[in-house]
């Protein structure tokens, strides 16, 4: 795999909080400093032959239809190999020919078809997003693929919020966009605020794979995959 430069780097990662490579001195009497933003790394490889593709949607809610039966409008995807910098973040604009929108979602979809495995948290969700984008449009579903869920392996008793796995062991910092961003971005198309959204959702993924290696070190799942993604 090709070494990037600080230069390519810092031109193709979001800005989300650092890894801390020491514990904080404060204590609970003090009030904690914000910590600053910064450039993610990229992840090692992970040694694993598997291509592994980490995805995350963001979503709007349409409807509730009673139960956990929400009908949603997926509004952003990311997609990142495992060990590499994202690609691009497709932000979904469905005021857009259906023409216009395969042809955008066209890269994704070979990325998919080019993996062995997906790599999410509670990823089940993001899968049928995925899937009803695709469904909408009238395109072949996509191929069913192994299925490591970074959500679905923490011991009980635990948290599953990835914030609070990521804060829990400081591998960086989820950024936070308040309502009225995302209203802004959906709903008034605001550059800045699709920016925000989207700068989320590739520090998601990101923070993911941070997750997904901890889980392996801790022993709560291994590289070897047997679940697949639901048809």
């Amino acid at each position: 795999m090709r070494q990037l430069s600080p230069e390519e780097t810092s031109t193709l990662l979001p800005s989300v909080a650092p890894l801390r490579t020491a514990p904080s001195t404060s204590t609970g009497s003090e009030s904690r400093p914000p910590r600053p933003l910064s450039k993610v790394e990229p992840i090692p490889a992970t040694g694993s032959p598997d291509r592994i593709l980490g995805i995350d949607i963001e979503n709007k809610p349409l409807w509730y239809g009673g139960g956990d039966y929400v009908y949603d409008n997926v509004v952003c995807v990311t997609a990142k190999q495992v060990g590499e910098p994202p690609a691009e973040t497709l932000w979904l604009d469905w005021t857009l020919s259906d023409r216009t929108l395969v042809r955008r979602l066209r890269p994704l979809r070979e990325m998919i078809e080019a993996a062995d495995a997906l790599l999410g948290h509670n990823f089940r969700h993001d899968w049928k997003g995925l899937q009803s984008v695709f469904n909408h449009l009238k395109q072949p579903f996509l191929p069913r693929k192994p299925m490591l869920d970074t959500m679905r392996c923490i011991p009980a008793g635990m948290p599953r919020d990835l914030e609070w796995l990521c804060d829990m062991f400081e591998l960086g910092e989820k950024p936070h966009v308040p309502k009225r961003v995302w209203i802004a971005a959906i709903e008034r198309k605001d550059p800045a605020a699709i920016q925000k959204v989207k700068d989320r959702n590739r520090a998601d993924v990101i923070l993911t794979e941070r997750l997904f290696e901890r889980e392996k070190e801790l022993g709560w799942l291994t590289p070897r995959i047997t679940k697949r993604t639901p048809s």
